[in-house]
């Protein structure tokens, strides 16, 4: 590896595996702080990733450096840290998605799809599947593992080795035709069926017919009576269904109005409305009416601050020293360090005011 290169990575210190993937590895910027993944790949298309690091692409995390061993053929690639859940964990803990949901997700995948198609030549991912998509806190949705991607090549017939998941993979990456854009077309639409089915092969009558149709569309065994494009895709589902993307309403959600599920919405609003109803209609003491509204509203910013902040709000935890890090007990630590810097900040701050902080 060249010099310049392993002077780069030495800035990088290992902190341990991301989940139980040994090969990926969570590293913290020397100088900044910053948290990162490393990957060290063996099998890749080195335009691909050199195209990501030359790109700002959203929906894909960013690509900081690239190192490259030519004599080994290795690759080190040092990407943005996404702080989300898998799709596949998303499904294991709630089961089926209503079709509206499924909507969403899939017009979201074919947008941070669209410019990857449209680079020249296009970029095919070639691995969609539920365990590389990301959804953060606030509905943010990502597409990562780019270790399988390739450029599509002019002139070729077919692909020479198979690369990607089974049973999410199309026929192409199997040898018989070549890669391109239709190919992710084929695993956006396994991936669909499977939000809605809960099972790839389900043939059942559980997918209604004008979004069966678009999904069969996508998983036909002939690239050629696939959608041509994620455009043309997303224009289908846009036929069947309004298409919100999701995090249009979620983004800024408070907690508990993050979820599809409206029963969660109202148990959220109950909570809400009696909390701060306990603390506005509770007794007046000695203070003055306006003195006790002034306390009041330190209550209520100090528990709204404190809901914001267990919450998560916004990924606010991946910005805030002691909460974004991997270690749980520094986490621990960082929910007791900012409760009381919460809770007596504000009151701090109606003090320097002159304004009482309680009544």
């Amino acid at each position: 590896m060249d010099p310049e290169d392993e002077y780069r990575l030495s800035f990088y210190t290992d902190i341990g595996p991301l989940d139980k993937d040994e090969e990926i590895r969570l590293v913290r910027h020397k100088n900044t702080g910053n948290i990162y993944v490393r990957k060290d790949l063996s099998d890749y298309d080195f335009s691909v990733f050199l195209t990501l690091l030359r790109n700002d692409f959203t929906g894909i995390p960013e690509i900081v450096d690239l190192a490259e061993d030519e004599d080994s053929h290795k690759l080190t690639v040092i990407e943005e840290y996404i702080n989300g859940s898998t799709l596949r964990s998303i499904m294991d803990s709630e089961g089926t998605f209503p079709e509206a949901r499924v909507i969403q997700i899939l017009s979201a995948i074919c947008d941070v799809l669209e410019p990857l198609h449209s680079q020249t030549p296009p970029i095919i991912h070639r691995d969609i599947k539920p365990e590389n998509i990301l959804i953060t806190n606030d509905s943010n949705l990502y597409l990562v593992d780019f270790d399988a991607s390739k450029v599509y090549s002019e002139g070729k017939n077919r692909d020479t080795e198979l690369i990607g998941t089974r049973r999410y993979a199309a026929p192409e990456q199997y040898g018989y035709f070549q890669s391109d854009p239709r190919t992710d077309i084929y695993a956006v639409g396994k991936v669909g069926i499977e939000m809605i089915t809960g099972d790839l092969d389900n043939k059942a009558g559980q997918i209604s017919a004008p979004l069966r149709k678009i999904l069969d569309r996508c998983i036909d065994m002939d690239p050629d009576d696939r959608f041509r494009s994620v455009r043309e895709l997303k224009g289908a589902l846009r036929s069947v269904g309004e298409v919100i993307p999701i995090s249009r309403y979620s983004r800024y959600a408070l907690p508990g109005f993050r979820s599809d599920k409206l029963w969660l919405k109202v148990i959220a609003a109950v909570l809400y409305a009696s909390l701060f109803g306990m603390i506005w209609f509770s007794p007046i003491s000695e203070l003055s009416f306006a003195a006790a509204t002034l306390g009041r509203i330190c209550s209520a910013l100090q528990f709204l601050t404190l809901i914001l902040f267990y919450g998560n709000y916004m990924s606010c935890h991946d910005h805030i020293p002691l909460m974004k890090s991997k270690n749980r007990f520094v986490r621990y630590t960082g929910y007791v360090v900012y409760t009381y810097v919460i809770v007596y900040g504000i009151r701090i701050i109606f003090a320097l005011l002159g304004l009482p902080a309680d009544y």
